[in-house]
């Protein structure tokens, strides 16, 4: 909860309880030091609130989604797609997923078809990719963090087939090479059914690589294939 110890954030929570805000921000003056004796340190923020854009400023190198998460749940297809137009560099600086151990499982959630489609989505787009443990096995029960035993799941052979496919074609070189750009869709004036699409693609200077569509390729045809809407 990165979010946490932002002295404005702080300052709000515990403003009757605290001196005079520091001058300077604990998150800047941690990485830095870090960062000066590791340089290929990462640091990853679970962040809330809408707050990514500020911790990515303060050094985090990637920050929780949340917002992302949030509209493939309950946003239209259209929200979906413009919250991929913001700026690349802050794209590239988020942790994309669609359960966690906070979130409730993502089959749960969505339908089985809805959570393939969202996991081709969130493993192919810029950014960080998360998944969660048991995520690929189908499991369906979220444990709080601090109980050490869990109930029987049986695994779905068929899910966890799909994910072991979907990562292994989406650290192929195509999708992880090249500059992510969101693709532009038309329609006719009297149908507007294309806003219920969203389209990518990686490209370099000897190819584009339609990310989506490759992957689905791999994985046979009906996978992931479900509206997101």
């Amino acid at each position: 909860m990165a979010m946490l110890v932002l002295n404005s954030v702080f300052e709000r929570t515990w403003s009757d309880r605290v001196e005079q805000q520091p001058a300077t921000e604990y998150c800047v003056d941690v990485i830095a030091a870090v960062k000066n004796a590791y340089p290929g340190f990462l640091f990853m923020a679970e962040a809330y609130w809408g707050l990514e854009w500020e911790l990515q400023q303060q050094g985090f190198d990637s920050c929780y989604d949340k917002r992302w998460y949030d509209r493939l749940e309950h946003d239209s297809a259209e929200n979906v797609r413009l919250h991929l137009c913001a700026d690349r560099a802050y794209q590239e600086k988020l942790v994309r997923f669609i359960e966690n151990h906070d979130e409730p499982r993502a089959l749960s959630v969505f339908s089985l078809q809805k959570e393939r489609a969202a996991a081709v989505v969130i493993a192919t787009i810029s950014g960080a990719t998360l998944f969660h443990e048991g995520q690929f096995e189908g499991k369906k029960v979220r444990l709080p963090v601090f109980l050490g035993r869990r109930p029987e799941e049986p695994t779905d052979r068929d899910l966890q087939a799909f994910y072991r496919t979907l990562v292994k074609a989406a650290a192929s070189e195509g999708l992880q090479e090249g500059q992510w750009q969101l693709c532009e869709r038309t329609g006719w004036p009297d149908n507007a059914s294309c806003r219920n699409l969203r389209a990518w693609c990686r490209r370099s200077a000897a190819e584009r690589l339609p990310g989506r569509g490759q992957l689905l390729r791999r994985m046979g045809a009906g996978a992931g294939t479900a509206a997101l809407g």
